[in-house]
């Protein structure tokens, strides 16, 4: 299949085996540990994690056509890669058993028990196919741990289950900057720009990743490379920041290197989880609390960022007319949180940006008058 899989566990990185399987065994040469990655100075030629994607990629990308994406997907909240895959897939904790899959039957038949339990296969979605060595793009699956759970967080480290697993999203930056590293000294990946495709707390590692990149470019060559390989970065009902978001989209818009990177902020203002769950885990911050997936980065409008509010009719019609049509907005309470990806419309849009470059370049979209805003209440809520 044109997937490559990783798993964190923290700041420990493992290839697990190719059906999403967790081993904690050394590496092998198939799967086991990596490596332990918590900052720069860890990230070095010649570790397992460049064999593993190297011979991995000997495979998945083959037949790598000139103008398919390579994209990094990153799930969200609660979460562990650690979990076994034998249960039953609504069940399932693993996201490579449950989202990082291509089970058509798991994806939209019927379309009421794939919402209900949210086992939408990302790669099919995104238009990766199973059997192509690659011919339609690679996928580079991200699994990792954000399911502390409920007592032990508070037990353990005195946190609620959400804020100890924000706190996780930071501890595993350097994995994922490791694995971005080594896609981006790739042979096999050479010319491709790196996209990366998250939701929910997914973006507190892809936004504090960006940072940190962003802040050590300048003294770091091997870093500033990956910086250089970043292409489209989707961001479905994010839960980092507004501030940390809008801080590493102007540090990014600043350095030479990265002309080519632009952010693509879903949002949802009826999505409960942000709203009800999200917001509170920074309650002791308020009122600079807000998250991405609920208020953008308004008032702030930069050249490589959009925020597209799927709930937005004004939003809903500009797509229509461009002949992609969604249903975005329809659920409420809490469900909402997952129709970014349950919904086909939606990940027909995305797979359009990542798939149908000139015509979803931010500057092209704008020329064209999309409406890139979010309905903020007066006092910017």
């Amino acid at each position: 299949m044109s997937l490559v899989r990783f798993t964190c566990y923290k700041q420990k990185l493992y290839a697990p085996h190719v059906d999403g399987a967790f081993s904690a065994e050394p590496f092998d040469g198939t799967a086991g540990l990596l490596g332990e990655f918590s900052g720069p100075t860890q990230i070095a030629a010649g570790r397992p994690i460049n064999t593993y994607l190297d011979e991995a990629l000997e495979i998945e990308a083959r037949k790598l056509a000139p103008n398919v994406p390579v994209a990094v997907l990153v799930h969200g909240f609660q979460f562990d890669p650690r979990d076994d895959i034998s249960g039953a897939v609504e069940q399932a904790q693993n996201p490579h058993q449950r989202i990082f899959h291509f089970d058509r039957a798991l994806s939209g038949a019927p379309l009421a028990r794939e919402k209900k339990f949210h086992t939408t296969g990302w790669p099919v979605r995104l238009g990766f196919a199973e059997d192509d060595e690659g011919a339609g793009g690679v996928a580079i699956a991200f699994g990792w741990y954000s399911n502390p759970g409920f007592f032990d967080s508070m037990l353990e480290a005195s946190k609620d289950f959400h804020q100890l697993a924000f706190h996780f999203g930071g501890m595993t930056t350097w994995p994922f900057i490791a694995v971005l590293h080594a896609l981006a000294k790739s042979p096999g990946l050479s010319g491709h720009p790196i996209d990366i495709f998250c939701h929910s707390l997914g973006s507190r590692v892809v936004i504090n990743a960006v940072q940190e990149l962003c802040d050590r470019a300048q003294s770091s060559p091997r870093l500033d490379q990956v910086l250089s390989r970043l292409g489209r970065i989707v961001l479905m009902g994010g839960s980092e920041m507004v501030r940390s978001a809008r801080s590493a989209a102007r540090a990014l818009a600043t350095l030479p290197s990265t002309s080519g990177a632009a952010f693509y902020n879903i949002v949802l203002r009826k999505d409960h989880v942000l709203d009800h769950l999200a917001e509170k885990t920074h309650v002791a911050e308020f009122p600079i609390n807000q998250v991405i997936g609920h208020n953008g980065i308004a008032p702030d409008r930069l050249d490589n960022w959009m925020d597209l509010q799927l709930d937005s009719p004004t939003l809903q019609r500009w797509l229509e007319r461009n002949g992609t049509p969604i249903a975005g907005g329809d659920e409420q309470g809490f469900a909402s949180h997952w129709v970014y990806y349950t919904y086909p419309d939606n990940m027909a849009l995305y797979r359009r940006i990542l798939r149908e470059r000139a015509n979803w370049a931010i500057p092209r979209l704008r020329a064209a008058n999309i409406p890139d805003s979010v309905s903020l209440d007066a006092d910017g809520n």
